[in-house]
């Protein structure tokens, strides 16, 4: 085992987190805020009473949630990748060197098209196998995949989708009341995606934070003078 600098990526999970619970938030206001548009779109398709005041302030209200929902989720990102870099940054410091990708590739990896699709899930993977309490330097590879990995980014890989047929639709210029709804209901279905796929997301980083804290402590126990930690 190398001498090196155990950093506590404790801090910065707690940021993503918190900006994930945002994100839920956020998430469900834009849920409420489109059913309430295509009530008010229902209204006016069928000839129901309905006013400009109404309507001006319906467009506010969207406008307003959709820019706040965006900051959180870019917000919520960046924190994200910050820590991946940490915890992968670690894992020579708890014994691991021969792990596949670089901190710089494992943020890296979100931004390169089509590698985007399965290349991130193989990253966050192996940080989470290289992180566990029990990994050794020789066969940590070898331990199983937790189904929550899977369902993590079986889910984010359906979000994304449902909000690119969400965004080509908005952008497809409706016009009609029932073309709205349309564009309504697919945003409805994309945010519900990400609500429900920012669960496991957090039980991902929470996990993998827990796995590297338990592991340091351990090696602080058996070999006090090759591992040093550093508060985060």
């Amino acid at each position: 085992m190398t001498d090196q600098v155990f950093l506590s990526g404790s801090g910065r999970a707690k940021v993503v987190v918190w900006l994930f619970i945002a994100g839920i938030v956020t998430a469900l206001l834009s849920i409420g805020s489109d059913i309430a548009e295509i009530e008010l779109l229902q209204r006016i398709g069928g000839g129901g009473n309905w006013t400009m005041a109404e309507a001006e302030a319906n467009d506010l209200r969207t406008a307003v949630i959709a820019t706040l929902d965006g900051l959180v989720i870019a917000a919520g990102m960046i924190a994200f990748l910050i820590w991946l870099h940490r915890v992968r940054a670690n894992l020579p410091a708890l014994g691991i060197e021969d792990a596949r990708w670089t901190p710089g590739w494992a943020v890296g990896w979100w931004f390169v098209p089509v590698w985007w699709w399965f290349r991130p899930f193989q990253v966050v993977k192996e940080i989470w196998k290289a992180s566990a309490p029990e990994a050794r330097p020789n066969s940590w590879r070898d331990a199983s995949t937790p189904a929550l990995l899977g369902w993590w980014w079986a889910l984010y890989i359906l979000g994304m989708f449902a909000s690119n047929i969400a965004f080509r639709k908005s952008m497809s210029g409706p016009e009609t009341a029932d073309e709205f709804i349309a564009s309504s209901m697919a945003y409805i279905v994309s945010e519900g995606l990400w609500v429900i796929a920012t669960i496991p997301a957090i039980m991902v980083v929470k996990g993998i934070d827990r796995r590297q804290t338990e592991r340091h402590d351990a090696l602080i126990q058996g070999a006090p003078t090759e591992v040093h930690a550093t508060p985060d």
